[in-house]
Parts: C-alpha cells; sequence; structure tokens
C-alpha cells in the first residue's frame, strides 16, 4: 500500500502541483530516460498516467490480499472428519464411532 501512495502522490505531484520548472528537472522526453524508464517517461502526461494506472492497481491488489487474509482468519476451522447428524443428545459424533461403525 505504501507504494500504491507514493506512485499515486507523485502522479498528482507532476500532475498538479509541479511547477514547469520542477517537471523540466525530469528530462522527459530524452533519450537517456525513455531508454532507461521505458514509454512512462515520453511525456509529463503519459508517466502521470502511467504512475496513476500503477498505483491504483497496486492499492486494488494490496485491499484484495488484506481481504483475503482477514477472511481466511476469520473462517472456522473444518472437521478432519465427516460428521453424523446429530444425535438425541444434540452432539455430532464423528464417523465410525457409532453402532455402525
Amino acid at each position: 500500500m505504501l507504494v500504491a501512495a507514493l506512485l499515486v502522490g507523485e502522479a498528482v505531484w507532476v500532475g498538479v502541483f509541479a511547477s514547469d520548472a520542477q517537471v523540466a528537472e525530469y528530462h522527459f522526453g530524452s533519450e537517456p530516460m525513455v531508454g532507461y524508464g521505458g514509454p512512462a517517461y515520453e511525456s509529463a502526461s503519459s508517466y502521470v498516467l502511467s504512475a496513476l494506472w500503477q498505483g491504483i492497481v497496486l492499492l486494488v491488489a494490496a485491499v484484495a490480499l488484506a481481504l483475503g487474509a482477514f477472511h481466511s482468519r476469520r473462517r472456522p476451522n473444518k472437521p478432519l472428519q465427516p460428521t453424523r447428524a446429530a444425535g438425541p443428545n444434540g452432539h455430532r459424533e464423528p464417523a465410525g464411532s457409532g453402532p455402525r461403525g
């Protein structure tokens, strides 16, 4: 989630709050930047969209993993052996312990 927050924060910073001089320091479109960083560094707008997209995908994945982990911890343990229906005393007896064994 921290990486997602950093990516989205960088996208918002470059896309909304950074001045032209600060954006110029990133050297978008230069051959070394595009060669090192890939097509995301072709322009400021492609960088912002790429970082925003990656941050959102990472955030969704982190939330899904957290919910999955939380859900699996709350699931009650399943019995190792199949059980029979509740007897007259209201308790279930494990299979193989009854009169028909």
